[in-house]
């Protein structure tokens, strides 16, 4: 069974830098199609001036709905300006804003242009960007310990063709909100919302700062902000009803509340977890009031939430059964295997098995939104059968989601960073299910597990993750015309932060595997295994860098 390599505190540093994001099949199509990524597709396909194009194999209907990505790591990339171009916002949390405030943080944005990303900025082009909490005109102010931008994620949430950002700082302090008990809350935590604009790109106009007690539902249960809740540790930008405005998708924003508290009257569950929904509104941006609350106490999941379960500690939004509404991946690494329930003078007496196993729920999307109807929810040996589950093994604790079969449904990858490996401890291991009409299967491609090519006890391999396409295309001749087309896939980068390099103890290091249509999947062969002491990679490996902590 794994076993913890960090103490409490360090695991409560790391829990909000990442730990899983979206990562939308549909990116690849700008690429497809000769064009810089950031664009939305229809006007892609409007200046192709060729519109048959795409439906030689059915591609039209395959990549119609396709939208902007979005993430929960500390990276996000959209395109904040609206020129076609993708911009880079890079979270800085651990800046200290002013000197004598730690940890108080930052967000950088970098715009791209024809050149690649430039600081300068020129016609059109805004110059980089510098926020934080104590920037001219930004809600609250700067506080110790408030990590802004340690979760990042990009969509349209207003439906104009231009990403906006969320940015998570859980550390914010907020006030519960009760006159009677008006304390600060610290770690409460909060999400700023910044909207882009043609030509400026992101600014303060019409700019959200949510906490919890802002975003109840209608019936009120997502709670207020309390201490240690760490309300936007992890954030998932998706399309969760499909809707769209001009046919220009809006995306929805779920936010991570991985040590949520609360679950109503007298009744407290410590670390048990929640996330909240808000949805986009065309010409308006996130809807305040009118979201969604889930955890493992809302009717239809699974599970009853328990103490320590973290509910939320990551998010990845993909569209895993094809009906081009983005389904909800929320990673649960402090699940036990098992629980008994037993119903005792109506109070639920739950005795457990196997704890911090860990598990992953899926939400799926509909046109009204996220539904526990067909929600599915995944452990170890759910996956693989009997016995492959063990305590402190910590499934789910980082996803990523991509298409890595170019079926046009997506897989979702599975970071177990403290499974054993034989009587290597800790070694960790990466779990993948696939897409299909009916949802993640099983059944419809087999899953796969992904190790280190040299298991080192402690390493944690799969404690991050991140899909995108690196490269390695496959090309498909199209009859009767035998025309070509570059079919890519997303393949999966896995950080092992942990592992010795060189004699370097815990100098980290990332493996990438690539995606294949051919092979219906992840293949093994051609692996690469980056470090600071690759060629060409600047820098090198010293004790403690931590390579591959965080990935996007």
């Amino acid at each position: 069974m794994g076993r913890s390599s960090l103490p409490e505190q360090q695991e409560d540093d790391f829990l909000s830098r990442g730990g899983g994001h979206r990562v939308d099949p549909c990116d690849h199509l700008l690429d497809l199609l000769g064009r810089a990524e950031g664009q939305d597709t229809q006007s892609v396909l409007d200046s192709l001036g060729a519109p048959d194009l795409l439906d030689l194999g059915g591609l039209r209907e395959k990549f119609e709905n396709c939208r902007s990505a979005g993430s929960s790591s500390g990276i996000a990339k959209g395109d904040f300006n609206g020129d076609g171009f993708a911009d880079l916002a890079i979270g800085v949390p651990g800046k200290n804003i002013p000197a004598t405030e730690l940890d108080t943080g930052a967000v950088i944005v970098i715009y791209g242009s024809a050149t690649g990303l430039t600081a300068a900025g020129d016609t059109n082009i805004p110059a980089s960007q510098f926020w934080a909490q104590n920037s001219a005109d930004v809600p609250g102010a700067s506080e110790e310990g408030d990590r802004f931008g340690s979760a990042l994620a990009a969509g349209d949430f207003n439906g104009d063709g231009k990403s906006d950002l969320a940015v998570g700082a859980p550390g914010l302090q907020r006030s519960n909100g009760f006159p009677a008990t008006l304390t600060v809350q610290h770690n409460a935590g909060g999400v700023w919302v910044l909207y882009g604009q043609p030509n400026n790109g992101l600014t303060l106009a019409n700019n959200q700062l949510l906490a919890q007690e802002d975003s109840s539902d209608s019936i009120g249960t997502s709670g207020s902000s309390n201490a240690g809740d760490l309300f936007g540790a992890s954030l998932a930008a998706g399309n969760f009803n499909g809707d769209s405005s001009g046919g220009r998708p809006i995306s929805d924003l779920a936010i991570g509340v991985p040590k949520e508290s609360d679950f109503g009257f007298l009744r407290s569950i410590s670390h048990a977890g929640r996330v909240i929904v808000l949805y986009g509104v065309s010409g308006t941006g996130l809807a305040k009031r009118s979201g969604q609350s889930w955890s493992q106490d809302s009717d239809g999941i699974v599970s009853e939430p328990l103490a320590g379960e973290k509910f939320g500690f990551s998010l990845a939004a993909g569209d895993f059964n094809g009906d081009k509404k983005d389904d909800l991946a929320v990673g649960v690494p402090g699940q036990s295997l098992t629980e008994t329930v037993i119903i005792a003078s109506g109070t639920p007496n739950v005795t457990v098995s196997t704890r911090n196993a860990g598990a992953v729920h899926i939400i799926p999307g509909s046109s009204s939104g996220l539904t526990a109807n067909g929600s599915q929810f995944w452990n170890q040996d759910l996956v693989f059968g009997s016995g492959h589950g063990e305590s402190d093994d910590a499934f789910g604790r980082a996803l990523a989601a991509g298409d890595f079969n170019a079926d046009g449904k997506a897989d979702l990858a599975i970071g177990v960073p403290r499974e054993d490996v034989g009587s290597v401890d800790n070694a960790g291991e990466v779990n993948v299910i696939y897409g299909s009409s009916a949802g993640l299967s099983t059944t419809v491609r087999t899953p796969q597990i992904f190790r280190d090519s040299t298991p080192e006890a402690g390493a944690e391999f799969g404690r991050s993750l991140t899909a995108w396409n690196f490269g390695r295309n496959e090309t498909h001749i199209l009859p009767p015309d035998n025309f070509s087309v570059t079919v890519k896939t997303a393949d999966l980068a896995i950080g092992v932060p942990f592992k010795d390099v060189n004699g370097q103890k815990d100098a980290g290091a990332v493996t990438v595997f690539y995606g294949s249509s051919d092979s219906n999947g992840l293949t093994t062969s051609s692996r690469q295994i980056w470090t600071e002491d690759s060629p060409n990679v600047p820098g090198s490996a010293e004790p403690g860098d931590n390579f591959g902590v965080a990935l996007y």
